[in-house]
Order: structure tokens, then sequence, then C-alpha cells
């Protein structure tokens, strides 16, 4: 088995569709609504099918219009029979494992801002515990102090690098589209009028440096495929045609690994005794992907800063390999999911219930959800 880092740097704006962006009705793409905002993040699945994609390419498998018909059990041995399940088994071939995606700036890697964050500080502070209340269940929980969440801002990022607070401005920038849909014959639509709000990746010049924002993310495959080093291509992800340079170079390290160390060491560095001193429970949990369970998380006196959001993906019809359309290759979307957003905090005494929980769902594991990270807490004074 190798790792590789996979980079990708857009080529222009990006649109990554959300629950509320599209649906397929019939062989065409409508919008549901006349404003749509793209997600900052491409959806894992969406990663999963760019990369059995290129393996394709790699293998030079890969068919224009989507008829594999006289090489199934070639494309079945490098990206797997079917497309993901929650629920049933996925074999993806030679892909192993996904990561998560963060943002690489430079040499430095952002994530989310944990959700306990204090924006009264420019640098990673979390907020004290300092209050107590009884949950519906009549349970005294230790709540954070001052923590409002109507007020609460979280469009920044972390620098896992120097635990510095970047602006959300800073790395993305609004690219605004408005027109009107028309049909296969170039005719205007009745009532087709929309707004979409795609993204860029911004850049900044730092000391006679330019610091390029781009996504990235590891890969584990199988050993049986070579990738040449330095492998670069254009791919397509996402919606409205968005295109990535990718480069894909062998690794030792792990990503998920350098995120774990970096939040674990700017912990450590937390020198208020205000904080430090009001921490009520032994374990913090910062979720670095979405994150998803079938069962409540929380038991006891848990406590979470928590937003959620849609996920759905492609169900695959029987009719799999369809020539001349991809999409007829599947049914329809399945049902909708709720997930709990990444950089979302759970604290509890009882990490081993938590975890248990989460990576109970392989299946989302492997592809870089249900990911996340674990702080011993506990009052250092005791």
């Amino acid at each position: 088995m190798s790792r590789y880092r996979i980079t990708l740097k857009p080529i222009g704006s990006f649109f990554f569709s959300s629950e509320k962006s599209f649906k397929y009705i019939g062989d065409e793409e409508e919008n549901i609504n006349y404003f749509s905002r793209s997600n900052r993040f491409p959806q894992q699945t969406s990663i999963l099918g760019m990369m059995r994609k290129e393996i394709l390419k790699i293998k030079e498998l890969y068919s224009e219009d989507w008829n594999y018909s006289k090489k199934v059990e070639e494309v079945n041995k490098y990206i797997g029979k079917s497309g993901f399940s929650i629920t049933k088994n996925n074999d993806f071939g030679v892909i192993k494992e996904i990561s998560p995606v963060f943002i690489k700036r430079g040499q430095d890697i952002l994530m989310n801002i944990p959700k306990d964050y204090n924006n009264d500080y420019a640098e990673y502070m979390p907020f004290e515990f300092g209050l107590k209340v009884k949950d519906i269940n009549g349970k005294e929980i230790n709540i954070l102090s001052n923590f409002i969440a109507k007020n609460y801002n979280e469009n920044y990022f972390l620098n896992l690098t120097n635990g510095n607070i970047i602006d959300k401005d800073a790395v993305f920038t609004e690219d605004t589209q408005i027109g009107i849909t028309r049909d296969n014959e170039g005719k205007t639509k009745e009532n087709a009028f929309y707004k979409i709000i795609k993204y860029r990746l911004e850049s900044e010049k730092k000391d006679k440096n330019m610091l390029i924002n781009y996504f990235v993310l590891d890969a584990e495959i199988d050993n049986c495929i070579k990738i040449d080093d330095d492998y670069t291509n254009i791919v397509s992800l996402g919606g409205e045609k968005s295109l990535f340079n990718i480069k894909i170079e062998k690794i030792d390290d792990r990503i998920e690994n350098i995120v774990e160390n970096h939040l674990k060491k700017i912990h450590d560095n937390i020198v208020n005794d205000n904080y430090l001193n009001s921490r009520k429970y032994n374990y913090k949990v910062i979720c670095i992907s979405d994150v998803y369970t079938d069962k409540e998380l929380l038991e006891n006196n848990d406590y979470a800063i928590r937003e959620y959001c849609d996920f759905r993906y492609r169900v695959e019809s029987n009719n799999k390999i369809n020539k001349n359309n991809y999409k007829k290759g599947f049914a329809s979307y399945g049902s909708r999911f709720s997930f709990i957003e990444r950089g979302s905090v759970i604290f509890t005494n009882n990490v081993e219930n938590i975890l248990n929980k989460i990576n109970s769902h392989k299946n989302l594991c492997k592809i870089g959800y249900n990911k996340v990270v674990v702080i011993k807490e506990g009052n250092k004074n005791e």
C-alpha cells in the first residue's frame, strides 16, 4: 500500500453542489432554486468519484461514453464494482482510503476553526467553562461561559502551523453569476432566471512570496497500480464545469496525523489560567470532517457545540453501464442524512463511547468522513 498527497488548484471559480442546489429531472439538470450558493469544500463522495475516474485514466481504461461493457473485469479490479453506499459493503478497487479535504496555504495547513473558539482573541482561544445547567432530563451539565450561539462567528480558519486565525475572505472570495437557462435549442425557458454564487481560492503576497491557497488531501492506494512521480492532470470536480489542476505525489506521512499533532500542540501551548482552571471535561473531541452517526452521540453529562449539514449521494441503478448517458447509471439521489459539521466540538468524560459510535460507520471513515481529533483535557492544576 502507498500513500499519496493530492493537491487541487482551481482553474478559475468553482461550484460544489449542496443538497439545495440542483436536482435531475429526466436527462436534464435543473435548478431547484433561483439562488444557489456553492459549498466551500467538495463532498467526499465527489472526491471519490474524481479519484476513480483518474485511476481509469492512469490505466488507460477511461471511456468518454462510459461504456465499459467490454472491459468490466479490469474496471472492477481498479475502481470496484459499485459506487458509495452508507449501508452496503464498499469496494473501490485500488483506492483503500481517502482523507478529509483541507486547505494548504503556502507550507501551512488550514482547517475550519473549532466551534468553541472565543473570537475576542486574535489566536485560537477556547471559551471558558463556568456555568452549570440542567438538561431536559434534569441532569446537570457544564457549559461555556459567555457563549451566545446567535453571536458566534464561524467565518474563520485556523492555521495549524502557528495557531493564527485567518478570515474566510483571505481564503475564499465569492464569484457571482446571474443568467437565464436555455433549452437545447437555445431558446429561453420560462421563469428560468438564476443567481449562482461560486468561489475562488485567494492568493496573498507575503515577504515577496505569493501564498497560494489550494485544496489538499491524502489517498491510500494499492501498490498494484503505479502512479508516476509528480503526476499532474486537469480534472473536473463539482458543478458548473469546475476545473482543477491535480498533482499526485507519493509521501510517507499522513495529513490526518499532521492535523492532529498541530491541534494538540496548539492546545498544549494555551497558557490562559482562567481557561485552564475552568475545564470540566476529561476530553474534547474536534470534528476535522463532517461526522454522521445514526445514534445520539451525547450521553450522560456530555456537552457539544455543533452545527448540522445535509448529505445525500447518488444511488446506482441496476443499469450501471449505460452507453452515452452517464446520469442514467443512477436511479436517483439517495435518502438525505444530517451530518455534524466539521469544526464541531464535543466535550465528554467517556471518549470511548463517542469514538465507538463515530467509527462504527466504516464506509464513511473510508472516504474521509467521521474523522475527529481527541484532545485530553481535565484541569492541569489537579
